[in-house]
């Protein structure tokens, strides 16, 4: 007999959270689960710790493949599941006992095919630890990806992350779904693609479950962010401009737009403390100077995002003023980091 859920999780050189994470999934109030552990060429002891689980519990199976990234990963895991829904977990985060309980419940009572919740956001350096808890504001169940008090939800949640939606596998299956070959951001690309295919019932649950860890010292800029962002930005617009989304997806676009290209990328490259600061503008204006990003950024109204930092980033994006979004994004690096002021929520 098939399993309620599958829970899907990529496995690379994660042996100092690995057990934490398998422990969480094992601690589940609901157990009707199978657990995949695609190892995805680990050169450390993770692979051993995921055998060592395994043998302890018949729901966990675990396999063992050549390093190609967490794109290959996800889809050997994807093409073994055999859950009534599909649930994906990165392997350095953990869950709360309730997750699957509580949103299997809320799926199967709403025939839903996406159901979403919320996460908290664990920032740990070598001084201070900071918890962050992003989650829908109130419960909502939506007809179809139509709605603009959707999009409105998904901004509110980031929207971005399969760690924080639980998805009938059906619609995967269905639609033919999987991820692309990318070393990054593969899951923004396989997220739009869902989006763009589902028309069933979609439920926002406002509790949070999910604890996404992010170490400070191991953050790096990918070299090619700007590529990979493009790359995704691309489809989203193409995708969310339909008729069938039009005008009810503007905003959301216009957030993912700011977030990724006077936000995202800029921060990193302000991160980067081997750059000079003549240097880090230069890449800026790169980004903000690239066709592309004009084209869409002439597409957006400044009514069309919220928030006064996102307005004034959208602003100087069109004026495509380099030294003015360093100076912002700075600004921004010193309240959060210093005083604490969080403008993630």
């Amino acid at each position: 007999m098939s399993p309620t859920v599958s829970i899907l999780v990529p496995v690379y050189n994660v042996e100092d959270h690995i057990i934490k994470s398998i422990g969480s999934i094992l601690n589940q109030s609901f157990s009707d689960f199978e657990l995949i552990l695609v190892n995805d060429g680990s050169q450390d002891t993770s692979g051993i710790i995921c055998d060592a689980f395994a043998k302890e519990d018949s729901r966990i199976k675990v396999i063992h493949k050549e390093n190609e990234g967490f794109y290959s990963a996800r889809n050997v895991g994807l093409s073994l599941a055999q859950g009534k829904y599909i649930y994906f977990m990165d392997s350095d985060d953990w869950i709360e006992p309730d997750l699957l309980k509580d949103n299997v419940a809320i799926a199967e009572s709403n025939n839903a095919e996406i159901v979403f919740f919320g996460h908290f956001r664990d920032w740990i350096s070598k001084t201070q630890s900071k918890v962050n808890e992003i989650k829908p504001s109130r419960l909502h169940t939506f007809k179809g990806f139509n709605h603009k008090r959707l999009f409105e939800e998904l901004e509110s949640i980031i929207g971005m992350a399969l760690w924080q939606m639980l998805i009938r596998r059906e619609l995967v299956e269905y639609n033919n779904l999987s991820f692309p070959k990318m070393k990054r951001e593969p899951d923004m690309s396989f997220i739009i693609d869902l989006y763009a295919y589902t028309t069933g019932v979609i439920v926002f649950n406002p509790k949070s479950y999910y604890h996404h860890i992010i170490i400070r010292s191991k953050q790096k800029l990918d070299p090619n962010i700007f590529i990979n962002h493009k790359k995704i930005y691309e489809k989203a617009f193409s995708n969310f401009m339909k008729p069938t989304f039009a005008e009810n997806a503007r905003p959301y676009l216009c957030y993912l737009f700011v977030t990724w290209f006077a936000h995202s990328i800029p921060n990193g490259i302000i991160a980067n403390k081997q750059e000079k600061i003549k240097e880090k503008l230069r890449q800026i204006k790169k980004v903000i100077t690239d066709p592309k990003v004009s084209e869409w950024s002439g597409s957006f109204d400044i009514n069309h995002t919220s928030g006064i930092i996102n307005k004034v980033l959208l602003f100087l994006l069109k004026l495509q003023n380099p030294f003015a979004i360093y100076i912002l994004i700075t600004a921004k690096r010193f309240l959060f980091n210093k005083l604490k002021w969080d403008f993630r929520k």
